[in-house]
């Protein structure tokens, strides 16, 4: 009979620590199946940020160029949007 209360004593620890490993296992995936929509949720802003850039960059652009040709600012201001449009255009995809 001890024998056999060991035995049983032994199986409910092992059915025990399967249950621990089960639910372990599972919050693991879990976290590994949100990883990546946290990457893309990240992706997703910095593409917005970029274009919000961008727009914004080519408005002043469109207002300075506005302003050369009216003959209402210096050539030399022009050069600082179109320099920074170039470069925000071509960091873009």
């Amino acid at each position: 009979m001890l024998l056999t209360v060991a035995t049983r004593n032994a199986e409910l620890q092992l059915a025990r620590e399967r249950a621990i490993l089960r639910d372990q296992q599972r919050e693991i995936m879990g976290e590994a199946a949100e990883r990546p929509f946290s990457e893309l949720d990240r992706a997703y802003v910095v593409l917005q940020t970029s274009y919000n850039r961008l727009a914004a960059n080519h408005d002043q652009l469109g207002s300075v160029q506005a302003a050369y040709e009216n003959d209402k600012v210096p050539l030399d201001c022009t050069w600082t949007p179109n320099a920074a449009f170039r470069k925000l255009k071509s960091i873009t995809i």
